[in-house]
């Protein structure tokens, strides 16, 4: 204990560090607040899975077969989330962020994090008007549109960390 203490008090004297310290921790709380978000995801995709079942269940298979290319893209947006690079690079990595940049990068991630209730509501309405004899295309349009709009934000996001690196 008291060696670790000794420790932080140098490398408290070390110009930068303190500043790199909290860039490494907002760089963990990237990943983090993004694994946090695909798990997110993960339970509202498990919820599309449920959804392919009953109508499997009910034979509406015409309508499994559009549900998957959504449930693909679903998934895509997932695995992207959980595999990006982190925000920020390291102490001798010549890409850095300025914590500007980290606050955007926080703002996308906040955004994302919005698609997830709205997410579950185009599911419950895709649900709602696919398990009865009603026509669904409308609700299915409107899922693989919002789907779709993840990614695009996802992209936009990966485009900012490209263009600030």
């Amino acid at each position: 204990m008291e060696a670790q203490h000794r420790l932080s008090n140098l490398v408290r004297l070390i110009p930068g560090y303190a500043g790199y310290r909290t860039k490494e921790d907002r760089r963990d709380a990237d990943k983090q607040v993004r694994m946090h978000l695909a798990r997110q995801y993960a339970g509202e995709r498990e919820s599309l899975t449920s959804l392919a079942q009953q109508l499997v269940a009910n034979r509406r298979l015409d309508l499994v077969g559009q549900l998957e290319p959504i449930e693909q893209m679903l998934n895509r947006f997932i695995s992207r989330l959980e595999y990006a690079p982190r925000g920020y690079a390291g102490w001798f990595n010549a890409n850095r962020l300025s914590e500007t940049d980290l606050d955007k990068l926080y703002e996308f991630d906040a955004k994302l994090a919005d698609g997830i209730p709205l997410l579950r509501e185009q599911i419950g309405f895709v649900a709602a008007e696919c398990t009865t004899d009603a026509d669904c295309n409308e609700a299915l349009t409107a899922l693989r549109d919002f789907v779709n709009d993840l990614n695009t934000q996802f992209d936009t996001r990966q485009t900012f960390l490209a263009a600030n690196k």
